[in-house]
């Protein structure tokens, strides 16, 4: 009688989270693009305004 060894049942689970990282990174990646976009603009708009009442402006 030959003793058939179950396949690994991990094996399929740990595919489908690594394909579901994959897409998650995908569909997040112009998310995170923005949001450094929109970080960037505010740290710009803080210099000058850092800048601007260095100088002893005001605004």
């Amino acid at each position: 009688m030959k003793h058939f060894e179950e396949p690994d049942a991990d094996v399929p689970l740990i595919a489908f989270a690594g394909l579901t990282a994959a897409v998650a990174a995908v569909l997040l990646a112009p998310l995170d693009r923005r949001r450094a976009s929109i970080d960037r603009h505010v740290a710009c708009e803080q210099m000058v305004y850092r800048d601007h009442a260095a100088e002893g402006g005001t605004q």
